[in-house]
C-alpha cells in the first residue's frame, strides 16, 4: 500500500505539473486530486521540489526504457530512427514537465543520406 500511495502521488503530480505548470501546482492541489490529505503527501515528500524530482526520475526511467527497447530491435538504423520518432508523442508530457528536454524535437525530420543520419544521431545519443 505504501508503494501504491507514493506512485499515485507521483502520477497525480505529473499530470498536474503538465496541465497547470510546476509553479502553479500546489501541494494542496496534489492532495485534492489524489484524494489524500496533506499529511499523507508530507509523509512521502518533504516539499514540492522532492515530488517534482520523483516525477522527473520516473519519467526519465520510462524514456530510457523505451529507448533501450528500440535500440535492441533487430532492424536497420533508419527503422530505429523511425521508431524513436514515433516515441515523440509520448515524450511531449515529459517536455512539458521538463522544458529543457529537447531530444527528438530538435532532430532533423527528413533523413535521406548517411550524412543526415549522422546529424540526426547527434540528437539521440
Amino acid at each position: 500500500m505504501v508503494l501504491k500511495t507514493r506512485e499515485k502521488l507521483i502520477e497525480v503530480a505529473r499530470q498536474l505539473f503538465a496541465h497547470k505548470g510546476i509553479e502553479n501546482t500546489t501541494m494542496n492541489d496534489i492532495a485534492t486530486a489524489s484524494d489524500k490529505g496533506r499529511r499523507t503527501i508530507y509523509t512521502y515528500f518533504k516539499n514540492k521540489r522532492e515530488i517534482y524530482n520523483a516525477v522527473i526520475e520516473q519519467e526519465s526511467e520510462r524514456i530510457v526504457s523505451k529507448l533501450r527497447e528500440v535500440m535492441l530491435l533487430e532492424i536497420s538504423p533508419i527503422e530505429k530512427l523511425e521508431q524513436l520518432r514515433a516515441l515523440e508523442n509520448g515524450m511531449s508530457i515529459y517536455a512539458l514537465v521538463v522544458p529543457s528536454v529537447k531530444l527528438i524535437e530538435d532532430a532533423p525530420a527528413d533523413i535521406n543520406t548517411p550524412e543526415e543520419l549522422a546529424e540526426a544521431q547527434k540528437f539521440l545519443f
